[in-house]
C-alpha cells in the first residue's frame, strides 16, 4: 500500500470514530452512593439510596442505584431534580434504566425552565402497568429541545421504584442563523473599490 492511501485510509478512520457526548447530569449513575448532584424536595425522607445486595434487586449497572420508595405516603410524592446549562434550540436526549416494583404507582419525568418541576408539569409520565414485565429495568429515552439555557431534568414519583443510569446528552444543533445579504449600497461600494484598485493596477503597468 502506498504512503498517500495508508495516510488517506488512517484519515477516514479518524474522522469515522465521533466522540462521545458527556453526560450532562451529575453523579446520573448514583455511584456516590448518596444523592450527590441532585436536589430533593416533597417528600424527602421516603427516598433511600442503597447498595445493590439482598435483600433489594441488582442494579442497572455499577454498584448503587436509587430506591424511590414512598409506599408508606400514598397520598405523597418525591422529586429529585438537576439544573443544567443548555443551548435553546439544541436536541438532546434524556435516559435512564427504570424498574417497578409492582403494585399501582407512577413515576414522571419532568423538562422545563428552572421553575418547572412540580408534579403536575412532567412531559413523560409512566405508570407500573405501562412498564412490562414488572420487577425487570427498562431502559427508556426521549429527545428534547431546549427552550432556556438552564434546563431543570426533574423525575418524580409515588410508591416503589428503582431508578438508575439516569444520563442527558448533547445529540443535534440548531441550525446556523443565515448569513446576512450584504444592502445594496455595500454591494455598491466594494464594486466601485474593485474596479478602481483594478484600474489603477492597469495605469501603473502602462507607465
Amino acid at each position: 500500500m502506498s504512503i498517500n492511501r495508508l495516510l488517506g485510509a488512517l484519515f477516514l478512520s479518524v474522522v469515522s470514530i465521533a466522540p462521545a457526548q458527556a453526560n450532562l447530569l451529575t453523579n446520573g449513575g448514583f455511584e456516590t452512593g448518596d444523592l450527590t448532584g441532585w436536589t430533593q424536595v416533597l417528600n424527602s425522607a421516603f427516598a433511600t439510596v442503597y447498595l445493590s445486595s439482598p435483600p433489594y434487586y441488582p442494579t442497572a449497572s455499577g454498584n448503587w442505584q436509587l430506591g424511590l420508595d414512598t409506599a408508606t405516603k400514598q397520598n405523597g410524592g418525591s422529586q429529585i431534580y438537576q439544573d443544567i446549562a443548555t443551548a435553546i434550540g439544541d436536541t438532546y436526549e434524556i435516559s435512564f434504566a427504570l424498574r417497578p416494583h409492582g403494585g399501582s404507582a407512577v413515576f414522571g419525568v419532568g423538562l422545563g425552565g428552572p421553575s418547572i418541576g412540580i408534579w403536575y408539569d412532567y412531559d413523560s409520565v409512566f405508570s407500573t402497568y405501562s412498564l412490562a414485565p414488572v420487577k425487570a429495568y427498562q431502559q427508556l429515552s426521549r429527545t428534547f429541545t431546549a427552550v432556556d439555557s438552564t434546563t431543570r431534568v426533574t423525575f418524580g414519583w409515588l410508591n416503589a421504584w428503582d431508578l438508575d443510569n439516569t444520563a442527558v446528552t448533547k445529540v443535534g444543533s440548531a441550525a446556523p442563523a443565515p448569513s446576512p445579504v450584504p444592502e445594496p449600497s455595500v454591494m455598491l461600494m466594494l464594486v466601485s473599490g474593485l474596479v478602481s484598485m483594478v484600474a489603477v493596477g492597469a495605469r501603473r503597468r502602462k507607465s
